[in-house]
């Protein structure tokens, strides 16, 4: 390799070390597809700034190893600052971020000093920095590689696994579908046990726009992204399970799965078009299957981790820039998708809209009113109050949006699925994740987390097929056999507890959860 190579080179290894060691650590969780656009930002920014700065000090050495460094620091910043945390000079921090900002920015300032004063062969260090560099990115890209082969080979959703034996649909007027999953939302009587919240003001207008509302409903999983892989592929997880065993941690299918799923290729063969309402969370956020994304410009959910970990977040954390202020963005999203949503039945069209909300679900950021609330105001508040005030403002907009729906779909009403995934979790979890274990949990603590909203706004007849312990596998289930004509029957309504660290170890439950 060339020598003048070398100093073009480093900048380029070392600010894209802490994108593949964030992903590498995250592998299971994100897709690689996620990382390209941080890669080519961050890589193109710190070259940026070493050209920039070689033109001043005329010393493409001396350039090359400053904003090597300074990028290092800069990235790497909140990793270090996590593992000051977990020592003993955590008292001394007493969790400030100002001790550690002033340290890291001496430490760029004095490192650049000390290079722009050496005298000694930078083309040796330059040599040296680089076998480092790439040093530091062997590890992760060994296990980014080794992942992806034995993810292919081992690995790959086979559409015959969730799917059925398609027939032609015989709808003529097929209506517009819309799949509303409000993330841990709870069933009423939970909350009225649990938080003493009377929710039945709510219940009282669905139940009068005719929707219907199953009483023994519960959720088939414990976590987000199993139980929307199993309700938007009308599955259980049992072939996923033959194929990774028990003991696997890989998300990446239930990712897959929530992405490309057995409804969404059903209904679009069917002359529907897809509208896909996104969340922060990043495997609802964009999908490239959708005719039409909803959703706010923002970091990505890995770019946010990666923002998170830099010098830049403590001191953009404070600014009211959107795209650097993710509380902001969380004010703006819900009502960017409800405005948006109540636009879809204007579309010719038949349309599938699938919208995942988060708005009874941290991070709170709202009052009762729909208000925008700071992180010293959430902070000062219960967490009962939050999850509470967020339920009433949520309840608002749904009500909004569902009047707006029905009365501009009065021509040809459509089908609507107001839905928990999961209920909220129980105390215990919440004081403890870590060491919580479902198969140890109480009764209460189970139902509480498993009890979820479902209501079902069916015409034509299909609310006749409601029963009171439908779960959300057999949501489609029932919609594709009335609506469509598919010789689909219904599973059993079953429920599984597994733990976030073994998302794959399911504990049934057998019993009825009433």
């Amino acid at each position: 390799m060339r020598k003048n190579l070398f100093p073009i080179l480093l900048p380029i290894l070392i600010s894209s070390y802490p994108i593949f060691f964030i992903y590498s650590h995250n592998i299971t969780g994100i897709h690689i597809s996620g990382i390209f656009l941080p890669l080519f930002f961050i890589v193109a920014c710190t070259l940026f700034v070493f050209a920039l700065l070689n033109i001043f000090i005329k010393n493409i050495y001396k350039s090359s190893l400053i904003v090597s460094l300074s990028a290092l620091v800069i990235l790497s910043y909140g990793h270090i600052f996590d593992l000051l945390r977990q020592s003993p000079l955590d008292s001394l921090l007493q969790g400030k971020q100002t001790p550690g900002f002033i340290a890291a920015i001496a430490i760029i300032f004095l490192t650049s000093y000390l290079i722009l004063k050496s005298k000694s062969n930078l083309i040796s260090i330059m040599l040296i920095s680089n076998f480092i560099g790439i040093a530091l990115l062997i590890p992760s890209l060994f296990e980014i590689i080794k992942y992806d082969i034995l993810y292919s080979l081992n690995y790959a959703v086979n559409e015959k696994t969730y799917t059925w034996q398609v027939t032609s649909s015989n709808q003529k007027n097929p209506p517009d579908i819309y799949y509303f999953v409000f993330d841990r939302y709870g069933r009423s009587d939970i909350l009225e046990n649990v938080y003493q919240f009377d929710n039945s003001q709510f219940i009282k207008f669905l139940q009068d726009s005719n929707f219907s509302i199953p009483q023994k409903s519960w959720a088939n999983y414990t976590q987000t992204q199993l139980s929307l892989s199993s309700s938007l592929n009308m599955e259980y997880h049992d072939d996923l399970i033959k194929s990774l065993g028990r003991q696997s941690d890989d998300i990446r299918p239930l990712i897959d799965l929530i992405e490309d799923y057995s409804v969404l290729r059903f209904l679009k063969s069917n002359g529907y078009l897809y509208i896909h309402a996104g969340s922060w969370w990043g495997p609802t956020a964009w999908n490239r299957n959708a005719d039409k994304n909803i959703n706010l410009p923002s970091l990505s959910e890995f770019s946010e981790i990666v923002y998170s970990k830099s010098l830049f977040h403590p001191l953009t954390i404070k600014l009211n820039i959107p795209l650097f202020n993710s509380r902001l963005t969380h004010c703006k999203r819900p009502y960017y998708k409800f405005d948006e949503i109540a636009k879809v039945p204007d579309i010719s069209k038949p349309t599938f809209t699938f919208a995942h909300f988060l708005l009874t679900h941290e991070p709170y950021v709202f009052d009762k009113d729909g208000n925008c609330l700071s992180q010293e105001e959430t902070d000062k508040r219960s967490e009962k109050r939050n999850y509470e005030e967020q339920i009433v403002f949520a309840n608002k907009k749904i009500q909004e949006l569902v009047n707006t729906i029905m009365e501009k779909s009065k021509e040809n009403p459509p089908i609507i699925i107001i839905q928990g995934d999961e209920g909220p979790y129980p105390e215990a979890y919440r004081k403890g994740e870590l060491n919580f274990d479902w198969k140890n949990a109480t009764e209460e603590e189970k139902r509480q987390k498993m009890a979820i909203l479902n209501a079902y706004y069916l015409p034509l007849g299909g609310d006749k097929l409601i029963y009171p312990e439908i779960t959300p596998v057999n949501t489609f289930r029932l919609i594709l056999k009335y609506y469509f004509g598919q010789d689909i029957e219904q599973l059993p309504n079953t429920a599984y507890f597994s733990n976030k660290s073994s998302p794959y170890k399911f504990t049934v439950i057998t019993k009825n959860y009433k």
